[in-house]
Formats: C-alpha cells, sequence, structure tokens
C-alpha cells in the first residue's frame, strides 16, 4: 500500500527537495527513513521512518512547545496558589517547619512534601504531600486516630459492654490505666491481662484473640491433656454461636466433650452424629464446618443426582462395578456415580477380599491403575539390582 493513498495527509508533508527518493512510490509501512516538513509551522523539519509517521508520530519540536506551555501553566500564578484556593488548608502550613514557604509560592498540584500544624490541636504536627491534600481531603492523622477511638469506644462496642467476663481480666495497673470501657472489642491492640482463675497468671495479647477464643496460655499448658478441660469465655463457644451445629456434636462418641467445651474456631477434628439419620456418624473439625457449611457426608451423598444415561460407573466400566464396595462406602453403588468424578471411594479386590485400599474414580479408571495395589506387590518381581 502506497503511503499517497493510505494516507494523503502525510505524503503532503514529505519534504520536496530533501529526500533523494520516488516520494509517489513510497509504501505505508516501510522503515525508510524520510525528511518531514511540520504542517503546523514551516520552520520545524526533522527525519522520521514513514511508519512511524503512520503510527501517529507528529512534529517532536511542535511536542516539545507544549510540554513546555503544560509546565507554565502549572507555574505560581495569581489564582492557582494554594493560599488562593484552599485557605483552610493553607492556615495549616507552617513556614517556620518548611524553611519560610508560604501557601502564596505553592501551587496547589504541587507533589512535593511539606510539614502542617493541625489547625485543632496545634501540638499535632505531620508530613503530607501537598497534593495529597488539596485532592485526596486528607487531615491531621492524629485528630483522626482520636475520632475512630470514639467511634470504636462508642455505648455497645466497648470490650465491657460486648464482654464483661473478659473486661474483668484486663488489668488497668498493667496497662497505664487503660479500662475495658476505653477500648473496642474487636481491637487488635496487644493488651496485658490477668488471669481470673489464677491472679499470678499474666500475659500479653490482642483484645480481638481474646474475644474469638483464646483464654490463659499458662493455664492451658498447666491443665490436664483431654477434650473435657477446655475452657471457653461466654459467647465465643460452639453452642453459644452455632446451637444448630452445637446439636449434632454427640458427647457420648468424643469422652464427654460437650459444644459448650469448644470453640467455634477450633481446628481439632471431632465426631459428630446427623441429627436426620442418628446412624450417620463423621469427624469433622468445628471451624470446617462453620467455615464451609459442611454437613453430614452420607446425607449428602444420599442426595447425589444419578448420571446421565450411558455415564454411570457401572456403564462404562462394568469390570470395576464389582469391586465397589456399598458397605465401605455408606450404600453408595456403581449406577450413581459418574466414571469422570474424583470422589475418593473404598474399593475391595475381587481376588482377595481381604485387600481394600481407596482412590478416586477417575483414577481407578485409568488403565494403569485398574488392578488392586496391594496384589501387584506380591505379584512384582524382587529389585535384582542391588
Amino acid at each position: 500500500m502506497l503511503l499517497r493513498d493510505t494516507h494523503p495527509f502525510l505524503a503532503t508533508q514529505v519534504h520536496p527537495t530533501a529526500n533523494r527518493i520516488n516520494i509517489e512510490q513510497l509504501r505505508t509501512w516501510s522503515t525508510q527513513v524520510v525528511t518531514w516538513i511540520c504542517p503546523t509551522a514551516a520552520g520545524h523539519v526533522w527525519c522520521a521512518q514513514v511508519d512511524d509517521r503512520a503510527a501517529g508520530q507528529g512534529c517532536p519540536e511542535c511536542a516539545r512547545e507544549r510540554r513546555r506551555a503544560s509546565r507554565a501553566s502549572r507555574r505560581v500564578t495569581a489564582g492557582n496558589t494554594l493560599a488562593d484556593r484552599f485557605p483552610t488548608l493553607a492556615a495549616e502550613l507552617d513556614p517556620a517547619l518548611n524553611d519560610g514557604w508560604t501557601p502564596d509560592l505553592i501551587t496547589t498540584g504541587s507533589n512535593r512534601k511539606a510539614n502542617w500544624r493541625c489547625s485543632a490541636d496545634p501540638t499535632h504536627i505531620w508530613q503530607a504531600r501537598i497534593n495529597s491534600r488539596t485532592t485526596g481531603g486528607r487531615g491531621c492523622p492524629q485528630c483522626f486516630q482520636v475520632r475512630r477511638r470514639q467511634e470504636e469506644t462508642a455505648p455497645g462496642k466497648t470490650l465491657a459492654d460486648r464482654f464483661p467476663n473478659l473486661a474483668a481480666e484486663l488489668d488497668a495497673a498493667l496497662n497505664n490505666g487503660l479500662t475495658a470501657d476505653r477500648i473496642a472489642a474487636g481491637s487488635d491492640r496487644k493488651v496485658a491481662w490477668r488471669c481470673a482463675t489464677n491472679p499470678e497468671h499474666t500475659w500479653q495479647a490482642t483484645v480481638h484473640s481474646r474475644t474469638t477464643g483464646r483464654g490463659c496460655p499458662q493455664c492451658s499448658r498447666e491443665r490436664p491433656r483431654g477434650p473435657r478441660n477446655l475452657r471457653w469465655p461466654t459467647g465465643t463457644t460452639l453452642a453459644d454461636r452455632n446451637p444448630t451445629i452445637a446439636a449434632e456434636l454427640d458427647p457420648i462418641l468424643n469422652d464427654g466433650l460437650t459444644a459448650d467445651q469448644v470453640s467455634q474456631a477450633s481446628p481439632t477434628r471431632i465426631t459428630w452424629r446427623c441429627r436426620t439419620n442418628t446412624t450417620h456418624t463423621w469427624t469433622a473439625a468445628p471451624a470446617s464446618r462453620i467455615t464451609h457449611g459442611t454437613g453430614c457426608p452420607h446425607c449428602s451423598i444420599a442426595r447425589r443426582k444419578l448420571p446421565k444415561p450411558g455415564r454411570s460407573l457401572a456403564e462404562r466400566y462394568p469390570d470395576l462395578t464389582a469391586e465397589l464396595d456399598p458397605t465401605l462406602n455408606s450404600g453408595l453403588t456403581a449406577d450413581r456415580i459418574t466414571a469422570t468424578c474424583d470422589d475418593r471411594l473404598t474399593w475391595r479386590c475381587r481376588a482377595n477380599p481381604e485387600h481394600t485400599w481407596q482412590m478416586s474414580v477417575i483414577w481407578r479408571t485409568n488403565p494403569a491403575c485398574r488392578g488392586c495395589p496391594a496384589c501387584f506387590s506380591l505379584t512384582r518381581p524382587a529389585d535384582t539390582t542391588a
């Protein structure tokens, strides 16, 4: 494609005498370096490749002039200074802390850091960029923290209001006079605590960790190991926070452990009994049940949708159907699962019924994993390379 056909306006900018080429034969995406004349200013002459011009490159001298004009517009002029446009912020710019700078010598879009003195409390001094204050609306960070603490310690949000039992363990003498009615229940601040059971035990922990179930670490180390000795603050146990799930915790299967002795965030696996079908039992951590909303896995298998015709394990791999033992898989049969599912099931060897193993269905359908691993290890020849 020729330049005069695709970009006729560029063809008129080719210098008529400075190029020893046939201008009429210039191709649009040629890498040939050509001399050009600016259509805006006749005195601007420069060299550039044809393909760069076709891609949108213009006169470099005009571009430099535009940049100089843009910089000149950002210079300090009447009407664009900090004193003119933001008199409230200008009052907080302290010249004594900024080498004599005054608000009438600084533009509102300056990226320079300055020292500020709070108008509400002159003892508050901080550094911030001028444009962050004029465009971001940022104010005194110390006043912000004060307002935040006031919001967090509003009635009904303090540790004393929400967790009075924990408030009794917050020792004001160890925290420079800090009391439970002056700190939020969800604060990440680390404070000192004194154990209500043994006043000799003191430790440091964040308020948030205490309200989510953490207790005295020394008592935890000293008490005999065993689930029935766990103690959790009122309001943080499984019985308090999730009574529906707590009803499925069977104390008989957990050595007497009850739901009021378990934290809702506990990662320890315990045994549950299904409230729909009491013959169903399984193990899971309280944290996983609450976080993921999991229930009885046996009922979940019973609610499983039947595979479409021709996709079940029984139809596609009848030789594997005989090795899927329903008694070891909560009654699940080969006609109720697809041949490509990744569920991990238990299999029983046809050659030796004493051999059982677990493997996902999709791996069993792999020709390399069809057989019993126990039988394979018995028939594999001994290693004679040693």
